[in-house]
């Protein structure tokens, strides 16, 4: 679980990679007015000795547009992704029956309601108020190592923080071409499956939390899961 637990820390340092990232952000916005500046003073001089050249001199302007169309069309192009932020917080949204979150998508039955506690997002049932029973999705850093990870690791180490721990599923598996996990186990009265998905950039770890465990409709709420 030593590499497990490296993805799950990398996510809780994104918060502060993102204050980092928004003070580099600050500079390179100085950076940008002070080029700005520059340019546009630039600019200016050089309308004003166009100004003064021949009208005929202004053809090639007429047909620069034209070519600069051209990448436009590349710029229009998408390939259904979208760029995805490792976070330290659970993250995502409902609408409808499907969750989003980043690239990844899954549907629940009728009655899933999304809430919000201390800036993390859960999605819970209907029947939560009785049973407990959440999901959680976080987005890590993308980590090529999950296919590696064993049952034993992942025992030892919740073992120490919890002794009543007991894994009751652990298995490889793919999902959207990916390589996953899907594991499911108890400790201190509560009941767990967690799915973990290594993408090419990012890595999502999904988690039902539960007072029982059994969640309607859990397996075919998994299967539903697609990553692009």
């Amino acid at each position: 679980m030593k590499k497990l637990l490296a993805m799950t820390l990398a996510a809780l340092m994104a918060l502060s990679m993102a204050a980092c990232g928004e003070k580099e952000d600050d500079e390179d916005e100085k950076d940008t007015t002070t080029t700005t500046t520059t340019t546009t003073t630039a600019a200016a001089d050089d309308k004003k000795e166009e100004a003064d050249k021949p009208a005929e001199d202004e053809k090639p302007a007429d047909d620069k547009p034209a070519e600069d169309e051209k990448p436009a069309d590349d710029d229009n192009k998408d390939d259904g992704k979208v760029e995805v932020t490792p976070s330290s917080n659970a993250v995502g949204t409902l609408e409808g029956n499907v969750i989003t979150a980043g690239n990844l998508t899954l549907t629940v039955p009728d009655g899933w309601i999304q809430e919000e506690m201390d800036g993390n997002v859960f999605f819970v049932p209907s029947d939560y108020l009785t049973t407990g029973n959440n999901l959680n999705i976080m987005i890590a850093n993308a980590d090529p190592f999950i296919s590696t990870y064993d049952q034993s690791i992942i025992e030892d180490t919740y073992s120490v923080a919890y002794p009543d721990f007991k894994m009751e599923k652990f298995e490889h598996t793919k999902i959207s071409g990916y390589e996953a996990i899907e594991m499911a186990y108890g400790f201190s009265g509560m009941g767990f499956t967690q799915i973990m998905i290594g993408c090419d950039d990012a890595s999502y770890i999904l988690t039902f939390t539960g007072n029982t465990g059994d969640f309607a409709e859990l397996d075919t709420i998994i299967d539903s899961v697609n990553v692009k």
